[in-house]
């Protein structure tokens, strides 16, 4: 009996944990391999914070719309049909 919010708060808590160790891990390891791609980096430092929190604002957003459209698609089915279904 989860109501359609509780299901997707569910989701997007899932979403948010998996883009943050997803984060965790792979801005440290763009920041020690950005040395390798120094020449195709143009008009840019290779530890550039700005263009750094640009991606990791940008790679956010996009992890949380891209679960929050199917979750509120899951939210909307109705339990019966579902269970039928299975």
């Amino acid at each position: 009996g989860a109501t359609r919010g509780h299901i997707v708060w569910i989701v997007v808590r899932e979403i948010v944990l998996m883009t943050g160790n997803g984060l965790a891990i792979g801005v440290p390891l763009a920041l020690a391999g950005s040395g390798y791609v120094r020449s195709l980096l143009f008009n840019l430092e290779p530890h550039d914070p700005a263009a750094m929190m640009i991606a990791v604002a940008a790679l956010t957003v996009c992890a949380i719309l891209a679960g929050l459209i199917p979750a509120q698609r899951a939210a909307g089915i109705d339990p019966m049909t579902a269970i039928r279904h299975e």
